[in-house]
């Protein structure tokens, strides 16, 4: 890809991930690599992740990069491609591939009238939140910045 060459060409060796959407009346697209999330609120209670992690304990990540010619290692304590990263999947990582990998999963979701919110976050909220803390700091959120009652009941 013209990313992965220009990483090549400019020596960079550090990755990212990634979330994205692209959404329309009828339907939401989400593209991701590694650990980065995206949720959707459907009613006040009810925040579901609708991506998975790329990262070595998800046994069809393990798989895949073992047939690339990985290893996983634990090292102090957490499973890592190479003895290196925690994610199988990234942008950049020149040095990983073809183990760690930049292509993106995709899925389509089709919207419907109870959707409240579509959240992407960045691995660092993924990492160190539970679903249940999201939750909260969502609600949190509106409460403070809403001026819909509906939304701030939230």
């Amino acid at each position: 890809t013209r990313l992965s060459a220009r990483c090549e060409h400019e020596r960079w060796r550090s990755g990212t991930t990634a979330v994205a959407a692209a959404l329309d009346a009828k339907s939401m697209v989400i593209a991701w690599v590694g650990d980065s999330a995206a949720y959707v609120l459907s009613s006040p209670t009810n925040l579901r992740k609708i991506t998975n992690a790329h990262v070595p304990t998800n046994e069809e990540e393990a798989r895949r990069v073992e047939q690339d010619g990985g290893q996983l290692l634990y090292i102090q304590g957490e499973l890592r491609v190479n003895g290196v990263l925690n994610l199988t999947r990234a942008l950049g990582d020149i040095g990983g591939r073809p183990m760690i990998s930049p292509k993106a999963d995709t899925i389509v979701v089709e919207r419907d009238v109870s959707q409240y919110l579509l959240l992407l976050t960045c691995d660092g909220i993924s990492e160190l939140f539970n679903d249940s803390e999201v939750l909260d700091m969502i609600k949190s959120f509106v409460a403070k910045h809403s001026s819909k009652r509906e939304l701030a009941s939230i």
